[in-house]
């Protein structure tokens, strides 16, 4: 037990202040985390059109209007990445940034692995013939 001097204990100046806004030594995100954010949101969007694409190709119901339909999903995953991102670089301020690397990453994992399914689902479900007579389930 490490024991302070009477003056040094009692001194309301020496207890520790959060640091004034603007000044440098507030937590800022690291190069190598806004490096990774930036890679991590690319690759998820890049993932979020190969996966689109693959539905337009594997469908044969197709959208009447594909660029709007790609457009509409470019701007969902945007939305959803970008948000994902600024919590992550936010967090660094408060947590490790261990911590926010893990989150972004699950979160991107999680995100892909739901596009997958969903366009699986997209892909089983528009692949039967439908028509007057015909039912898929018997």
């Amino acid at each position: 037990m490490r024991l302070r001097p009477r003056s040094e204990a009692g001194s309301r100046s020496n207890r520790r202040k959060p640091p004034d806004p603007g000044t440098a030594a507030l937590v800022q995100p690291s190069s190598a985390m806004v490096a990774f954010t930036e890679g991590s949101l690319l690759l998820g969007i890049l993932l979020g059109a190969g996966i689109r694409l693959r539905i337009f190709f594997g469908s044969p119901l197709r959208s009447e209007q594909p660029w709007l339909w790609a457009l509409n999903g470019f701007v969902q995953d945007v939305a959803i990445f970008s948000l994902a991102g600024a919590i992550a670089l936010f967090s660094t301020r408060f947590i490790w940034q261990r911590r926010s690397w893990t989150f972004l990453t699950g979160f991107i994992v999680a995100v892909c692995l739901l596009h997958l399914i969903w366009s699986e689902i997209v892909i089983f479900s528009s692949a039967t013939p439908s028509g007057p007579g015909t039912s898929r389930w018997g």
